[in-house]
Order: structure tokens, then C-alpha cells, then sequence
């Protein structure tokens, strides 16, 4: 058994991937067949060397390897990973002659990241991780040697403010090792993808499987059209590529980091050069802009519009937006003429809303499972009882209120007017458009036209229905229908079978997503070469939040089964019956702190109280609080959200560069939470 300090796992999977290079242990032909480690990059700039580089004309995302048969330059290509007769180079250097005439020295990825990997010995590692040099070396060894699955999308690393690198980093260690692509290895996140139905009905003018037919053909062949424009393209890229230029062109799909910065005082959070990276070479403005206005997030989504109605469902804003209550109340509500929202239960956001709209609960309706490739199902949950009292499915609120809509908007003659994108906009028909001539007013019918179109789709089986679903209670997916998300995992699921993502790169020799076509760990973007991130590295979490020895780690409470009943009396019971925060036995002793004593937190943001869990399980340094509490659970209503800064990695605004380009569901930029910085202190009064 062993702990790494928390934040610090880049540095431990590093570390091993350094000792899997030292003792020889790389999967070189996985290496060379799957990732960018074989491509060439300048010593001149350190830019993979282009096309563009050697002829006026070349292709600016061509890129080159050295062939160890004829010891010269090979082009690598774009529409297949299929090596043919070519032995890429994994060490060595070559010069090459540029189309000005000037000669310059190219080496292989390869040889940079090894240079890099010395700064990550067992040794260096430890320093920096906390886990034992030997430790790190017997668990690389027994990676590279057997088969390694991460699941969970890396571990949820991305909530850290480095997240991204501690990804990259135990990908790295990954590919070395020749982890992903077969049964048993790789990494398993979050899809939320292949229930095609879900969507497809925002689409549809009208109810019908003929109609879908006909959305769907059209879907095929826009995404076929951009197949024809790059031949080398398989159906994985081109509905990437489909669904990054549906936004371009205005979709409607806005990252809400835009929203937080214009609207909700984050401005100023993401501004403060203390609570960002130190090695940030710029100021946090200077990148924001400059990705503005470069045009890679299509302008700037919610500048200059005042913000008049939020409307909450399915969340709860007060509770999950990093800074809480103390943001959005304070800087982003004055704004709001209309607030809403829409929850089984009396949540923060709803406490502090002018309307709170009753909705069904999961057992008053009929409702499907978050669909993903962990279960390989839909799976079902049934009506069991109605609705009491004023409660509505969403459905039906959405519909009552667009009816309301059109009939105001016709009263006032205001029936037509401009979004925020400049889209012309009409209100008198809004009901029967939303509604598709009143066939969602059936529950029923709804459902089994959601499965239905999912089947035209691929995703579920010939004559799945609402009918069959409930004599199961599940249906096995039967292919990844037309959602990029679920295209991304590059397996056709197989009947009576695991999963396991990415075959069709490893076994068919499909190209990745990526820039180069290979799964890809040197970005040689402008902004990453100028913070050295160009290869996986270990950075400490910056002082987010003040410079304070604590840092607050987190992660989904176990009492609750999910936030929204994390106010439940029942639950309550299975635990302390309030929040509370783990401490660690040295941390408490220092600060003459007993457990179950209330007890300040704070920071540069604020403070919150709450009793403290004195247990072994928190790391000297590190303190836990689990997420979920409601802000009312605490005093004066300030809740653990209310002392995070929600800082922005400014790394993430970066765009226009192969597939580092904002597309729907990738939840990317997002604020971080763990590894804000705060310390403990008793309540003497």
C-alpha cells in the first residue's frame, strides 16, 4: 500500500515511465505503429518538421519519420497507422535540407522525451510524489510486463489545475508499455454518448421513423462529403471534424467559462498572477485574448449581451460552479431579472431562485441511465407512480412554458427577433415546434420514438422499443451510432463481450484525432512550447487561493449514493449526519484542533465552518472535503464552493491546432477545484 501526495501524479507515472526507458522495457513496435514518439522535430524551433517546411507547396500537416531501412527522411501517413516496408527511427538525428536551402537537424520525439524523462528517475520522482524509488520501479516493471487499465477518466485528474498533465503523463506510461487497444488495458472515461435518441428529436421537425431516416441520411452525408475533401479521413475524424464546424457555424453551444468571465466576476480570479502557474510566462489577459481574438472560439460568446434569465435544470449552480454562491450571487444575479429553477427538491440554486418549477422524480417518470461504454446497456427506469401534486416532467414544463411564450410573444406582436449569434428567431409557432405538433405531450410515445431513431442510428438493435426495454429493463448497445463522443471510443461493441476502447487504432491501424494522426504527446503549439509543456511534465499546483500549507483535495461522498439526496434524513444517518472535514492527526495536533470540533477554513476567498474528521486517511498537508454538501448544511449558508477560486488553466484556451479545437461535451475550458490552498483554525468565539 502506498499514497502519492496529492497533485503529484504526473510525477509518479514518470517516474516509471522513465524507469520502463532506463531498463529497456518500451514496447517499441506499439510505439512506433500507435504514437508520435517516431516523428521528427526541428533542433531549430522545435516544430515537427512539415511538408510545408521542404517545399513551398507541401502540406502543412505532413509530417516525416527516419527510415532505419534507407536512413532517410520517410513521409508518415495520414490514412492509416500501417507502418508498410518503413522501420521509423526511435534515436538518431538526421539533416535535412528546407526548401530556402538552409539545413537543419531533426531527431526523433522519441529522443526528446527520453532527454526529458532524466529529469524523472525513481530517484527524482520520489522527491517529488512521496512514493518509495524501489516502489515506483517494481510497479513499472510489472506495468510494462503485464496488462494495466485505468479507469474513470484517469481519475478524475482533470480537477486539478496541472490535470492535464498528469493525463498526458500516465498516457505516456501507457503507450510505452503498449497499454490500450486490447482487452484488459487502456483508459475507460465518461461518454455520455450513443443514446442517439436524446438528441435526435431537437432535430426532428415532426414525429417518425421516416423523418429520422431522412436526418439521418443527411447527417451521413455531410459527414461523408468531408471524407471527400480528405480522402484519408475515416468516419471517426470526418464526424469530429463535422461537429467542431456545426459549432463554428453557430450551433448555439457556448462554453460557459465565457459566461464566468464576462458576467460573473471570475475576470478578476483568473487575472491574479499569484493564484495562477508561476511559470505562466504571460499574463492570464494576454492568452485570453489572444485566443479571442484569433478567432479559435468563434468570437467572444457573451460579450457585450447582459445576461436577463437563468434557467437551472438538471444542476445546481449555487452548489457545483467553482466559487459558489459568493460568485454568482454576488456578481452574476444582480443582473438576472428572471431566475428558474427546476428540481425535485428545495437545492441551493432553488433556494435563491424567484421561481422553483416541482419536476417528476426518477420514480415518477420514465427516464434512461446516463448511456456509456462502462455498462454496454441502456438501461431503463420505469414510471412507477405519478407525479404528486404540481410536479411535471421536464418535458412538460419546457412545454407549458413555450406555449406561454407564443401566446405572449403573439399578444405583444413580438414575434420574431435575433439571437445572440445574429440568427433570425420566431416565437409564434415556438410551441408546436418544440412540442413537434403536440407529440411530447405523451411520455409514452416519447420514449419509444427515442429508441426507435436510436436503432436507425446503429446504436441498439433491430426492434428494440419502449416494449422491450421494459420487459428487460436493458438494451446492449449494438454499435456507436452518429455521436462523435462515441465514435472516439473506436470499438464496435461485440455481443457477450468487454469493452475496450481504441481497436479499431491498434487492430485496424485507424488513424487517431490528433494533428498528427497518432496518438500524440509533443504539442508543438506555440503557447505549450512557451510554457514547456510541449511533453508531459510535473508542475505543483499553484497557490490557488492564497498561500496557505493546506491543500484541499475532494472526490464523491459515499453516504449520499448521489448529491441529491445528500440532505436526506435516512442518509444522514449512515454517517456523522452533517458535513465534515478530514483532517490529518498531525495537521489537528499542530493546530490544537480535536475531532468533531467546528472549525474555520479559509482563504483569500472567504471561510466556511464546519466540524472536523481527525483521521489517518488525509496526508499531513492535505485536507478532504467531500463534494456534494449543500451550501444551507453549513453556517450563514458558505459552503466549501465559496473558497474556490475556479482557476483556469490559461493553457486550455489555446485553439487552432489540429484536434486542440473546442467542440460540444468536452467540457474544456473548465474551473478546477482540488489543490485550493487553505488552512484550519478553531472558533474561539
Amino acid at each position: 500500500l502506498f499514497r502519492s501526495r496529492p497533485g503529484t501524479d504526473a510525477a509518479f507515472a514518470l517516474g516509471m515511465a522513465a524507469t520502463v526507458v532506463e531498463e529497456g522495457l518500451v514496447n517499441e513496435a506499439f510505439v512506433k505503429d500507435q504514437t508520435d514518439l517516431p516523428l521528427l522535430v526541428r533542433d531549430d524551433n522545435r516544430l515537427f518538421l512539415r511538408e510545408s517546411d521542404l517545399k513551398d507547396d507541401g502540406h502543412p500537416e505532413q509530417f516525416f519519420w527516419l527510415d532505419t531501412k534507407t536512413k532517410k527522411v520517410a513521409a508518415a501517413p495520414r490514412g492509416t497507422l500501417a507502418l508498410g516496408k518503413v522501420d521509423p527511427a526511435l534515436k538518431g538525428s538526421i539533416s535535412v535540407t528546407l526548401a530556402d536551402g538552409t539545413k537543419v537537424t531533426c531527431r526523433p520525439v522519441f529522443e526528446h522525451v527520453a532527454k526529458r524523462l532524466k529529469d524523472y528517475t525513481a530517484e527524482k520522482a520520489a522527491a517529488m510524489c512521496g512514493v518509495d524509488a524501489g516502489m515506483i520501479r517494481e510497479i513499472a516493471r510489472k506495468v510494462a510486463k503485464g496488462r494495466t487499465k485505468t479507469l474513470g477518466s484517469l481519475n478524475n485528474a482533470g480537477k486539478y489545475y496541472h490535470g492535464d498533465l498528469i493525463e498526458r503523463s500516465q498516457l505516456l506510461l501507457l503507450g510505452l508499455t503498449g497499454n490500450w487497444g486490447r482487452k484488459g488495458t487502456g483508459v475507460q472515461a465518461w461518454v455520455a454518448a450513443l443514446f442517439d435518441g436524446w438528441l435526435m428529436g431537437a432535430a426532428k421537425p415532426a414525429a417518425g421513423q421516416e423523418i429520422t431516416q431522412a436526418l439521418w441520411g443527411a447527417y451521413q452525408n455531410f459527414v461523408g462529403a468531408i471524407q471527400k475533401e480528405d480522402p484519408t479521413m475515416t468516419k471517426e475524424l470526418a464526424t469530429i471534424e463535422f461537429t467542431k464546424r456545426s459549432v463554428a457555424g453557430g450551433a448555439g453551444w457556448v462554453p460557459p467559462v465565457f459566461l464566468w468571465y464576462n458576467h460573473a466576476g471570475f475576470d478578476k480570479n483568473w487575472q491574479r498572477a499569484e493564484w495562477n502557474d508561476p511559470t505562466m510566462p504571460r499574463p492570464f489577459e494576454s492568452y485570453y485574448r489572444e485566443a479571442v481574438n484569433k478567432g479559435w472560439w468563434a468570437g467572444e460568446p457573451t460579450k457585450g449581451i447582459e445576461p436577463r434569465v437563468f434557467i437551472e435544470c438538471g444542476g445546481n449552480a449555487l452548489r457545483r460552479t467553482r466559487g459558489g454562491r459568493k460568485m454568482l450571487v454576488k456578481h452574476l444575479w444582480p443582473k438576472l431579472k428572471t431566475i428558474v429553477t427546476l428540481d425535485i427538491r428545495m437545492s441551493a440554486t432553488a433556494l435563491e431562485s424567484d421561481y422553483v418549477l416541482p419536476i417528476a422524480s426518477q420514480y415518477e417518470k420514465i427516464s434512461f441511465g446516463i448511456p456509456s461504454t462502462h455498462t454496454m446497456n441502456l438501461t431503463f427506469c420505469d414510471r412507477v407512480v405519478a407525479p404528486i401534486d404540481e410536479a411535471r416532467t421536464e418535458i412538460d414544463i419546457f412545454g407549458l412554458l413555450s406555449k406561454a411564450v407564443q401566446e405572449r410573444a403573439i399578444a405583444r406582436g413580438f414575434v420574431t427577433y435575433k439571437d445572440g449569434s445574429g440568427a433570425q428567431r420566431r416565437l409564434d409557432d415556438l410551441y408546436p415546434r418544440y412540442s413537434m405538433n403536440g407529440f411530447m405531450e405523451n411520455e409514452d410515445a416519447v420514449a419509444d420514438e427515442m429508441i426507435k431513431d436510436t436503432v436507425i442510428t446503429g446504436a441498439l438493435p433491430p426492434g428494440s422499443s419502449l416494449e422491450t426495454v421494459r420487459k428487460k429493463g436493458f438494451i446492449r448497445w449494438s454499435g456507436l451510432g452518429m455521436n462523435a463522443r462515441a465514435l472516439g471510443q473506436a470499438t464496435e461493441p461485440e455481443p457477450d463481450s468487454t469493452f475496450a476502447p481504441y481497436r479499431n487504432h491498434t487492430e485496424k491501424k485507424e488513424p487517431y484525432p490528433t494533428l498528427t494522426r497518432r496518438a500524440q504527446f509533443y504539442i508543438d503549439h506555440e503557447w505549450f512550447l512557451e510554457a514547456g509543456e510541449e511533453l508531459p511534465m510535473h508542475k505543483d499546483a499553484p497557490k490557488a487561493g492564497g498561500d496557505y500549507p493546506l491543500l484541499i483535495t475532494s472526490g464523491h461522498n459515499r453516504w449520499s449514493v448521489h448529491s441529491t439526496n445528500i440532505a436526506n434524513r435516512r442518509m444522514l444517518q449512515t454517517h456523522r449526519g452533517a458535513p465534515h472535514l478530514v483532517m490529518s492527526p498531525a495537521d489537528a495536533t499542530e493546530r490544537d484542533v480535536e475531532d468533531n470540533e467546528m472549525v474555520e477554513v479559509f482563504n483569500d476567498m472567504g471561510s466556511y465552518q464546519t466540524p472536523v474528521k481527525v483521521s489517518a486517511s488525509a496526508q499531513p498537508g492535505q485536507i478532504i472535503m467531500y463534494n456534494g454538501w449543500e451550501p444551507y448544511q453549513f453556517p450563514n449558508w458558505d459552503g466549501p464552493s465559496d473558497i474556490e477560486p475556479g482557476m483556469i488553466k490559461w493553457l486550455h484556451f489555446a485553439g487552432g491546432y489540429g484536434h486542440l479545437k473546442f467542440w460540444p461535451t468536452q467540457w474544456q475550458p473548465a474551473p478546477v477545484c482540488r489543490g485550493t490552498r487553505a488552512d484550519v483554525r478553531k472558533i474561539t468565539n
